[in-house]
């Protein structure tokens, strides 16, 4: 057993050398103890440098909190421009990489940061996590096919992203390939309803979990966000200006889903279906509802405090 463990290790190292990680320390004891509980464990990558190429503060900040609880340290960039220009200036160990953002977005980013390892530009061995709030069917595919590697749903949840992380970085153990679970694929057509509550408390609490004593600094931080995207819709709206409308709502979308804000997530949706499909008067009457929707949630919250 021990020579077969001896063998398994030295195979993993191997691995990790030939695919170009030839200037960072390989780690081989990945294995964990049990499936039971599993993310009460340390899933700890210590010293790992992690690129966040994230649009919207709220979801860095989220992002950031679980990735330096697992010891690691974080770069973060705002498009997928600056994502290239990181990879080419200093090695990470992993990239976590938003879809749609400003400049340039996840998946052009993507094909770029894929070209430079062929070319020998950069690192070979530096995987890219997608993260998008679309879990539609289809949309893991469109990732993998522009050459990210593996695929994470908005909102960040901690359990998903310690796994994934884990994985990638310490070796694709096992026990780690069992409890990974792919993120639920739904239809944006219909969203979750939420018997008109304001907040969903399930998110609240994973929030808050995430976040721990930012969390309170965090709440006014996304009212103030949110109102900007508020604002973004309108101005679009005069301008006709459908990819900032698609944009502006999709951030809506995923950050008040994040933050627990369930019934502003939930317009945001329809407005950008509404946009996708070129709806400009379902825009317009969705507007008002979202104002609404947005002022409700603020008192919302002002009373959990």
């Amino acid at each position: 057993i021990q020579n077969q463990a001896f063998i398994n290790s030295i195979a993993l190292v191997w691995e990790k050398y030939s695919a170009g990680q030839t200037n960072r320390l390989i780690r081989t004891d990945s294995k964990l103890p049990s499936n039971e509980n599993i993310i009460d464990q340390n899933l700890n990558v210590p010293e790992a440098r992690i690129l966040i190429a994230e649009d919207n503060l709220v979801n860095q900040v989220f992002i950031k909190e679980i990735l330096e609880d697992m010891g690691a340290f974080c770069l973060i960039v705002s498009n997928g421009h600056d994502a290239v220009k990181a990879v080419k200036e200093e090695d990470f160990d992993l990239i976590i990489m938003d879809c749609l953002m400003p400049v340039m977005d996840g998946f052009e980013a993507t094909k770029e940061i894929c070209r430079l390892k062929k070319q020998g530009t950069i690192r070979l061995y530096m995987p890219i996590i997608a993260l998008t709030a679309n879990a539609m069917e289809g949309d893991r595919q469109k990732c993998l096919d522009a050459g990210m590697d593996d695929y994470a749903s908005k909102p960040v949840r901690k359990d998903q992203i310690k796994k994934m992380v884990y994985q990638w970085i310490m070796g694709k153990d096992e026990q780690i390939q069992q409890i990974k679970t792919p993120p639920a694929v739904k239809s944006e057509k219909s969203p979750p309803e939420n018997n008109g509550a304001c907040l969903d408390m399930d998110a609240v609490n994973n929030a808050k979990s995430i976040l721990k004593d930012k969390y309170q600094g965090m709440v006014p931080i996304y009212i103030e966000n949110s109102w900007e995207r508020v604002s973004e819709i309108e101005t679009a709206l005069g301008k006709n200006d459908i990819e900032t409308l698609k944009r502006s709502a999709h951030t809506l979308k995923s950050t008040s889903k994040q933050m627990g804000a369930n019934k502003v997530s939930d317009i945001a949706l329809q407005i950008e279906t509404y946009a996708k499909e070129k709806t400009i008067e379902g825009i317009q009457n969705q507007l008002p509802s979202l104002k609404e929707s947005l002022a409700e949630t603020k008192t919302a919250f002002e009373k959990l405090n």
